[in-house]
């Protein structure tokens, strides 16, 4: 049932006597499992923050956390907030919200740890006055156009390709 319901049975015996009996089953209502994770994308040794926000009496309700293995501070099952440390990589933080009547929610969010870029390039040894240096991009991660390089190449001028993986200066 979804409210509170009433439910009797009458038993009459074969003289016609009856009798009756009632039982009230109440509906408790399901809490809310909902929580935040800020923010849902990090890199390598950032945290992630999970906060309960689903509005449940926090001190008469259960929260039971999994945080994927991550390492949760303060961890533990309370509402949070909990800072959260993973390896590289998807991880899932499931909340299961459990009232005092026993009636329980669970939700499940993603989180994405990004490894860190290692930066690096290549260049001629050696370059003659005047000529210009082709410098290539030797990170270890594939080119992406969104990707940010900041060069400082002490005072040189570049002749093409700022702000990408192969600048010429």
């Amino acid at each position: 049932p979804n409210v509170t319901t009433n439910y009797s049975v009458t038993v009459t015996d074969p003289a016609g006597c009856p009798a009756t009996d009632n039982i009230n089953i109440p509906v408790n209502p399901s809490p809310s499992a909902t929580f935040t994770l800020a923010p849902g994308v990090v890199c390598l040794g950032a945290p992630i923050v999970a906060q309960y926000t689903g509005g449940a009496n926090t001190a008469t309700h259960s929260f039971l956390w999994s945080f994927d293995g991550g390492q949760a501070f303060p961890g533990g099952n309370v509402a949070g907030p909990h800072a959260i440390l993973w390896g590289a990589g998807n991880h899932t933080v499931e909340l299961i919200v459990i009232n005092p009547q026993g009636c329980a929610d669970t939700t499940t969010q993603n989180a994405i740890v990004s490894a860190l870029p290692q930066a690096g390039f290549s260049m001629p040894d050696s370059v003659c006055v005047g000529n210009n240096v082709q410098i290539t991009d030797t990170a270890n991660i594939p080119y992406d156009p969104n990707a940010v390089y900041a060069w400082d190449f002490d005072g040189g001028i570049v002749v093409s390709g700022a702000g990408g993986p192969t600048p010429q200066v």
